[in-house]
This record gives structure tokens, sequence and C-alpha cells, in this order.
């Protein structure tokens, strides 16, 4: 079952591991298109058990006004 049909018919996705796979794979475009973007100080924070609202944070600076 993919994450999408998972939010459709509003049941959870984690059997078989499918939403930690998918949360990895997230976390990793995420942290490249930071770098491909030139953001500077790139920090993750893991957050999984201690909230219900996300399993990673994800943190990093800039220079440029436009970006920050």
């Amino acid at each position: 079952m993919n994450i999408e049909a998972a939010a459709t018919n509003n049941i959870s996705p984690c059997q078989d591991g499918e939403l930690k796979k998918s949360n990895n794979t997230l976390l990793t475009c995420i942290i490249k298109s930071l770098s491909e973007n030139k953001a500077e100080n790139i920090t993750t924070i893991d957050i999984r058990g201690r909230t219900s609202i996300g399993d990673y944070m994800v943190v990093a600076s800039g220079r440029s006004t436009r970006k920050v």
C-alpha cells in the first residue's frame, strides 16, 4: 500500500515499514534540495517518539535574505 492510498482510505501505511522507508526517502530529498540551494549548517534532529507531528526536524541557515 502506498502513502497516497493510505491517506485516501484513512488508514495507517505503517505495515511492512513502508512509512519508515518513505520518511527516510523524503528526508534525503529535503537535505539534497537544501544543499543544492546553498543552505548552510544543515542539521537533522530525530524527533521520532517525542512528538506526533513528525519524525525529523531539519534546520538550515543561509546568507541570502531571499533564501532565509
